[in-house]
């Protein structure tokens, strides 16, 4: 009897320690996943917006998100992430991209989200933060392409195509699809001949592209090219080859209307900036005294010229002759009101006041570096200015686009011309700066850089003093 009791007590005993050794193995293992998942909770608290290569590269296969790279064309040429599009998520045309998704897909990201790229993940964040504030939401690549450990595509052509060369791929019966995805009743008033009509919010929908096709390329067409841009998102992820038509309609039908006469003076622009970078090459092979002498010489010329008959000037240029009637009034202005005007369009195109900045316009062994800094170090304002006018500048002069130098001078700038037509030769980076920002050109390309001393040559000389 004892010794059954005591069998029974050893039995039970034995029972409660392999209890005890299961609920300590549960209670370790519960420890672990808690942990892991306020580990995880953690990290999503921190970076809410955040996507890790690897989860990317998954949701793409997925086809559960649309990539848009937000860096500069010339960067995305060399090297993107396979389905991803391009577009330019900055300053006024983020906020069109926001207001068009908002108005024309509400619903845009409830079954797939947008995915932001660029180099660092810097500026992708802040923009995925400021589109998930407007309801639309929106992640970022953590670290940028710097994480992606995958195969990257390439590609060669212009993502953006003007009105003059798709004119010309028309007349040549070239083998493309123009898509137009404005509403019909838009193509009633003005379209492209031969174009085939779906609207923006009709690509997003289920089967929405399978009749646009893959073995060709595909221009996209809308107003202004902001809906354009946006039905890319899409036909990226489809491997369509795209072109978005620059400007859109708006600049097809100018282009359309512009006279020949209108052309040939277009023409007479470009033969002057030829004639811009010959002088400046000549003027820097001049010293000091020379360039004085040069400049009363000049000076005196302009004064001649303004003060006579243009047709006259036309024909004595022509046919060599001598008589010279003059205007009554005076149509020059002095050097001093030269400068003014200079500084004003500086403002307006820049976006802060040209007295509370300095430039510096330097020359490097492979390029050159245009570096901005506000005067004052508590000028909050004006630095934030210069840091948003740079990161517009490296969009701009990436996609061969100089007007705003030409605004701000009243003139085409001296070699422009050669960094527009080799402009994918050229990378433009950008870099924060004490007090400001600086655009950093660098390429290995000969021409090229003789062309950015030209250009920060003459940026130089203009913008002395300031």
């Amino acid at each position: 009897m004892l010794y059954s009791n005591y069998l029974d007590f050893e039995l039970m005993l034995s029972q409660q320690f392999v209890i005890l050794g299961i609920a300590i193995t549960v209670s370790v293992f519960a420890g672990i996943l808690i942990g892991t998942s306020m580990n995880q909770d953690a990290q999503t608290l921190d970076n809410p917006y955040a996507y890790d290569a690897d989860t990317v590269y998954e949701k793409l296969q997925k086809n559960e998100i649309y990539v848009i790279d937000i860096r500069n064309e010339s960067e995305y040429s060399k090297g993107h992430i396979p389905g991803s599009s391009i577009d330019y998520l900055y300053g006024d045309t983020l906020d069109k991209r926001i207001s068009t998704i908002q108005k024309k897909l509400p619903d845009f990201t409830s079954d797939k989200k947008l995915v932001l790229v660029d180099n660092d993940g810097v500026h992708a964040k802040y923009i995925a933060k400021s589109m998930s504030d407007e309801g639309i939401e929106t992640y970022f690549l953590k670290s940028g392409l710097s994480s992606w450990d995958k195969e990257l595509a390439t590609t060669t052509s212009d993502k953006i195509i003007n009105s003059e060369k798709l004119t010309s791929l028309i007349s040549q019966n070239e083998d493309i699809y123009l898509l137009d995805v404005r509403e019909p009743a838009e193509l009633e008033v003005t379209k492209i001949e031969s174009s085939v009509n779906i609207p923006l919010s009709e690509i997003f929908e289920i089967n929405g592209m399978d009749n646009i096709p893959t073995d060709k390329p595909v221009i996209v067409i809308c107003g202004s090219g902001n809906r354009a841009t946006i039905a890319t998102y899409a036909l990226a992820q489809n491997e369509i080859d795209f072109q978005v038509l620059k400007g859109g309609i708006k600049a097809w039908d100018v282009y359309s209307e512009t006279s020949e006469l209108d052309r040939i003076f277009e023409k007479m622009d470009d033969i002057h900036a030829q004639h811009q970078s010959q002088m400046s090459q000549m003027w820097q092979s001049m010293d000091d005294v020379k360039q004085q002498e040069f400049l009363e010489k000049l000076t005196a010329k302009i004064t001649k010229m303004e003060n006579m008959d243009i047709s006259e000037h036309f024909l004595k240029s022509n046919h060599g002759m001598n008589n010279e009637t003059g205007h009554d009034k005076m149509m020059g202005s002095s050097d001093m009101t030269m400068h003014q005007g200079m500084m004003q369009r500086g403002e307006m195109a820049m976006g802060f006041d040209q007295n509370k900045i300095k430039h510096a316009f330097i020359v490097t062994t492979n390029g050159g570096e245009i570096r901005i800094s506000a005067l004052d170090e508590n000028d909050i304002d004006t630095i934030h200015a210069i840091r948003t006018h740079v990161t517009e500048i490296q969009h701009d002069f990436s996609q061969g686009d100089f007007n705003k130098p030409f605004f701000i001078h009243d003139q085409t700038v001296p070699g422009t011309q050669i960094m527009t037509e080799k402009k994918d030769l050229i990378n433009f980076s950008i870099s924060d700066i004490e007090h400001g920002g600086a655009l950093i050109l660098t390429t290995n390309d000969t021409d090229i850089l003789d062309a950015i001393k030209q250009f920060m040559a003459f940026q130089s000389s203009e913008h002395m003093g300031h």
